[in-house]
């Protein structure tokens, strides 16, 4: 998943009636800020020059969203924006992108920091739960994307393992059936992987092996 930076997500005149909203839930919060965020699923990594379209067709800034908190439309569903941006990427000549989402992150700044019971108190006047979701970190925004029966592309499980291709890989749990499915998935990635059938189960009976607890 791709994330891009993207302009203000609402006027002055709604953001100061949104603050305006969350000092009476909590007096020490001083400034709010939003920002729209572009999600990006791809169906491989995109070439210079196909990353360079998509940033002008998001108007992207650069800098990471830094944000308190983050919304997105409801898992499971797709938005109305992001039909039509996905179309017009399509147009553009990048059908490597699979679907583009887009969500928002919100900044507060309070005189003292927040708990997380105030936090999720001060959110809920920032969002439809209806439409919306929210979200502790970018990185969840991954969630839009999944799907029954949908599994990583090679090259997204290489980066999620962090291992270059054809690295050798031994899987283990705690009985070797999890991990048997595990280094399928990673010979499926090119991964030299293989399947420890007895696993801790096994490992664990023998105290003359090197264990950390």
């Amino acid at each position: 998943m791709l994330q891009f930076r993207g302009a203000p997500a609402l006027s002055s005149f709604r953001v100061e009636r949104l603050l305006a909203s969350l000092k009476r839930i909590d007096a020490r919060v001083r400034t709010l800020e939003v920002e729209f965020v572009h999600y990006v699923d791809t169906a491989r990594p995109l070439q210079p020059a196909e990353l360079a379209v998509l940033e002008r067709l998001l108007e992207a800034r650069g800098g990471a969203a830094a944000a308190t908190l983050y919304t997105v439309p409801r898992f499971g569903t797709v938005s109305p924006w992001s039909s039509k941006a996905t179309d017009i990427a399509h147009v553009c000549g990048l059908t490597a992108v699979r679907r583009i989402e887009r969500g928002k992150a919100w900044r507060i700044d309070a005189d003292s920091a927040l708990a997380d019971d105030e936090l999720a108190a001060l959110a809920a006047a920032l969002f439809d739960p209806m439409t919306e979701a929210p979200m502790g970190t970018a990185v969840e925004a991954e969630r839009l994307f999944a799907g029954p029966g949908r599994p990583h592309e090679p090259w997204a499980v290489r980066e999620l393992v962090g291992l270059p291709e054809g690295s050798e890989i031994v899987a283990y749990c705690h009985s070797g059936s999890r991990s048997a499915l595990a280094a399928l998935a990673l010979r499926a990635a090119g991964y030299d992987a293989r399947n420890y059938p007895g696993s801790w189960h096994e490992w664990s009976r023998h105290p003359d092996l090197p264990a950390e607890r």
